[in-house]
C-alpha cells in the first residue's frame, strides 16, 4: 500500500522549521514512501495533491508545525475567513497527523472524524508568544488525539529529539 507523508513548515520556512526538514529528510529514506513538504502558505497545493490521490487505497500521515499545524487542520477541514470558504479534503482521510504547537494567532479549524483518524498535539506552555493554540474537537473523539503537554521553546520544539522520535514512531506504527 501506498504512503503519502506531509510535512509542513511554519512562519519562516526552512530558517525557523529546520526540524520539519530534518524529519522529511529522514522519512525520505524510509521504503516506499512519498515524501513532500511544504510552507504553510501552500496548504492548498497539499488539498491538490492529496485529493488527486483520494480514490487510492493509502496511508495518509502528516507533521505540522506552528503555524503550519494550522495549515494541517485547513487542510483536513478548510477554513473560513473574511466571510469566505475555501475546502479542505474530500472523499478521504489522514491515518495520521502530528501538530507541533499550532498558534494562538491564527485560525485553527476542528478536527473531524471523517478526514482524520488519529493525531497528536504537542502544546507548549513556555513563556513564548507564539504557539499555544487549542485544537477544536467539533464531532473528534477526543481519546483519538494525545495531547502532549510541553514547556519546551516554540522554537525549539520541532528540533527536540524526543519530540521528532514519537512523531517517526507513531508513522511506522500508523504504516503497519
Amino acid at each position: 500500500m501506498k504512503t503519502y507523508i506531509y510535512f509542513v513548515r511554519g512562519q519562516g520556512g526552512s530558517a525557523t522549521s529546520g526540524g520539519v526538514d530534518q524529519m522529511a529528510a529522514e522519512v525520505a529514506k524510509w521504503n516506499d514512501v512519498h515524501v513532500k513538504t511544504f510552507d504553510w502558505s501552500s496548504w492548498q497545493e497539499i488539498v491538490t495533491d492529496v485529493n488527486a490521490h483520494a480514490s487510492e487505497a493509502a496511508v495518509r500521515l502528516a507533521c505540522g508545525y506552528s503555524l503550519g499545524a494550522n495549515a494541517m487542520t485547513w487542510v483536513l477541514g478548510g477554513v473560513s475567513s473574511q466571510g469566505k470558504h475555501a475546502l479542505g479534503i474530500q472523499h478521504c482521510h489522514f491515518d495520521f497527523v502530528a501538530f507541533v504547537d499550532p498558534t494562538s494567532l491564527s485560525i485553527i479549524t476542528p478536527l473531524s472524524q471523517n478526514t482524520l483518524k488519529q493525531g497528536i498535539h504537542f502544546k507548549s506552555h513556555s513563556l513564548d508568544f507564539v504557539g499555544h493554540g487549542v485544537i477544536p474537537l467539533a464531532g473528534f473523539i477526543p481519546s483519538k488525539l494525545l495531547i502532549v503537554d510541553t514547556y519546551a521553546p516554540h522554537l525549539m520544539l520541532d528540533w527536540d529529539p524526543a519530540i521528532q522520535k514519537q512523531i517517526l514512531d507513531a508513522f511506522k506504527t500508523a504504516m503497519k
